[in-house]
């Protein structure tokens, strides 16, 4: 088994939050579905440890979410273009 993750790590994309759900998702089918939506939303965000990047990576497109008690809202899809401006230098969560 592989996964592709093309999103550049270090640079602010959720590159983590995307490997560790995909890592996730492969491992609820691999074990029958043990887990809700719900379930493994919630266990993507306690390893990551960033709703803010987790949501984007569980819904795709356009998400805000509380860190405090972790609500979250997927804003409606838009017929624009979106230029994503990525830095030549490592930006850290830290």
């Amino acid at each position: 088994m592989s996964l592709k993750n093309n999103i550049p790590l270090a640079h602010g994309l959720g590159s983590n939050s995307a490997a560790i759900f995909g890592g996730l998702i492969a491992a609820n089918v691999y074990l029958g579905f043990p887990l809700s939506a719900d379930g493994l939303l919630k266990m993507t965000v306690e390893l990551e440890g960033h709703p803010d990047n987790v949501a984007p990576a569980f819904f795709g497109g356009v998400v805000i979410c509380s860190q405090s008690d972790f609500r979250y809202a997927k804003l409606p899809t838009f017929d624009h273009d979106v230029v994503l401006a990525i830095p030549d230098f490592e930006v850290k969560t830290s």
